[in-house]
């Protein structure tokens, strides 16, 4: 496989597409305030999460570059080249690696199941998005 053949644009812009999504998801306009209250966050925990989610931001941006790269390899080895097969493959990509992964850990957190909904709702929303990016960005 070359490692060269993936178009580096597309990665780049589905990442940032990635971390878009995440900052409007979680924003207080959707779902940030009830998912801080599900977290069991309260109001003055605010100021030290936003100094502690510098770096995690940053780490959340190297995830997504990797996520996208290997998206793209795959992408390009099995041919998607519609929106509709975008789509789908985001799909069964977000079923069967991320949704199930989350699915799993959440079983053990001890979190109420509508903040499964807001992850997971995310993660799909966002794991489509950047496959039709590293789609149709040609």
């Amino acid at each position: 496989m070359d490692l060269t053949s993936v178009n580096f644009v597309a990665i780049f812009l589905a990442a940032v597409a990635n971390m878009v999504i995440g900052a409007l998801w979680y924003s207080p306009t959707m779902f940030g305030t009830k998912w801080s209250a599900l977290m069991g966050y309260k109001a003055k925990d605010l100021p030290k999460m936003q100094q502690a989610a510098k770096n995690g931001y940053a780490v959340m941006f190297v995830v997504s570059l990797v996520m996208a790269y290997v998206m793209a390899h795959f992408i390009q080895y099995l041919g998607i080249t519609t929106v509709q097969e975008a789509c789908q493959f985001g799909f069964w990509v977000w079923l069967g690696f991320v949704g199930a992964t989350q699915i799993s850990d959440h079983i053990w957190s001890e979190k109420p199941l509508q903040l499964l909904y807001i992850n997971s709702g995310y993660r799909i929303v966002a794991t489509i998005t950047m496959a039709l990016v590293l789609t149709l960005w040609v």
